[in-house]
């Protein structure tokens, strides 16, 4: 078992949200079992990005029928018994 992280940091406009919504759909399709949590900068960002992610997964053929539960923070991926979960939280800590 290993645990890896990734941190990336570009300007505006760059297209980050596509990239971790593709990066995000291919992970969870390729490794059954994974869990990925996002954390965007807030309730707003988050709800799009978790929406792009699943716009991608059902762009793949045969991929739409693995979502086995979706709502505003988690998406739920099965695939021969293990399930992927793809996680978005806004980022801000509410006081």
């Amino acid at each position: 078992s290993s645990k890896q992280q990734f941190m990336a940091i570009t300007p505006r406009r760059f297209g980050k949200t596509t990239a971790v919504a593709m990066f995000c759909a291919a992970f969870a399709l390729a490794v059954p079992g994974s869990v990925t949590a996002i954390f965007s900068t807030g309730r707003r960002a988050s709800n799009l990005l978790l929406q792009q992610i699943k716009s991608m997964l059902i762009s793949v053929p045969g991929a739409e029928a693995k979502i086995v539960s979706s709502n505003v923070e988690t998406i739920h991926l099965c695939d021969g018994g293990l399930t992927a979960k793809i996680s978005s939280f806004p980022g801000q800590a509410r006081t």
